[in-house]
């Protein structure tokens, strides 16, 4: 949104009008989500970001039936961390 309202062009010795500057952020998106180089990697960092929620969010239950401590002691005991 920032770049949408807020910035604009300050190249004013190189004003070209009939250039127009790219503000879609949906397409920087996709060309960097097809590249062939960083799509292994963003794939991987997908995958171990749902890693991490999903051992996040069922260790609360672990610990419960463990410990029999709630899940926002665990949720807090895990913010500390």
């Amino acid at each position: 949104m920032l770049v949408l309202l807020a910035f604009h062009n300050t190249n004013k010795e190189d004003l070209d009008h009939h250039k127009v500057i790219q503000r879609n952020p949906i397409i920087t998106i996709k060309k960097f989500i097809t590249e062939p180089t960083l799509k292994p990697w963003l794939l991987s960092f997908m995958f171990i970001g749902i890693a991490v929620f999903v051992v996040n969010s069922s260790q609360s239950l672990y610990m419960h039936n463990l410990f029999d401590t709630s899940g926002e002691r665990y949720g807090y005991i895990l913010a500390i961390a």
